[in-house]
């Protein structure tokens, strides 16, 4: 069974767990962009996590042929709704960048231009090691 991440968060992930799901979510963006397609839709409650910690896209079917952009950007929004809370969903910069390394928030920003390769490569996905971690 899997629910989503809007009804899962109850308190703000650490660096750590925030790395494995932006990770996993980045590897369905990556998935979609291989195939030619944008997903178009992703959002705090269309994410998904199952009770190992797998981390998938819901509704696949908003897939079309569009840029990839706007999937970077909605993981950047979602990113920023773990970091904050989903209160703070709007797109700017962080309210409290102090809470997080350099490298969390370094990825954070690049999601407003950087492509799902350029991101895959970035360090700050260096510390996810395992989605076990999440459970």
């Amino acid at each position: 069974m899997a629910i989503s991440l809007e009804d899962l968060t109850i308190a703000r992930p650490d660096e750590i767990q925030l790395a494995i799901i932006i990770h996993q979510i980045l590897n369905g963006i990556s998935f979609l962009v291989k195939q030619d397609l944008t997903h178009g839709s992703i959002t705090y409650s269309n994410i998904l996590m199952s009770t190992q910690g797998v981390v998938k896209i819901a509704i696949p079917e908003y897939c079309s042929r569009k840029s990839s952009l706007v999937d970077i950007v909605a993981l950047g929004c979602v990113m920023k709704q773990l970091m904050e809370g989903p209160t703070e969903a709007k797109r700017s910069g962080l309210q409290n960048p102090e809470y997080w390394s350099e490298e969390a928030v370094d990825f954070y920003s690049l999601t407003l231009s950087a492509s799902p390769k350029q991101l895959a490569q970035h360090k700050f996905l260096d510390i996810s090691p395992r989605k076990e971690e999440l459970v």
